[in-house]
């Protein structure tokens, strides 16, 4: 499994499908389930949901290059992008970390660790 974390800006900008516009906390990129099993992307979006986030799935990023060249589910090979909402853990302005920042730190591990709890051969084709 490739996770394949990313930082978003907290509002879309000029040139983004959402200008103007506040993003959600999560978004899960699976390139529309050609990169990873969705078994796998639903179960990130539910932990992270569980954890008090909004999550959405490929939009406004669905992963690029290296979800389409590394995640083959067919060959039990999963590759899953993670935007992660800058405004969650840092100022965007000032860079300066937010008091949440530890607290994110912690859903992250959980995340990592609930992903990497499932068995490969569970998800064979």
């Amino acid at each position: 499994m490739l996770i394949d974390c990313h930082s978003m800006p907290s509002i879309g900008g000029p040139m983004d499908a959402d200008p103007g516009r506040r993003r959600v906390d999560f978004v899960l990129g699976d390139c529309h389930g050609v990169s990873c099993d969705r078994r796998l992307t639903d179960l990130a979006r539910e932990t992270l949901a569980r954890c008090g986030y909004v999550v959405k799935r490929n939009l406004p990023y669905a992963g690029g290059f290296t979800k389409r060249h590394y995640g083959k589910p067919g060959r039990n090979v999963h590759a899953l992008q993670i935007e992660i909402n800058r405004a969650l853990y840092m100022d965007e302005d000032s860079f300066e970390r937010r008091p949440y920042f530890g607290r994110l730190a912690d859903h992250l591990t959980e995340l990592v660790s609930v992903l990497t709890a499932i068995r490969p051969e569970a998800l064979a084709a």
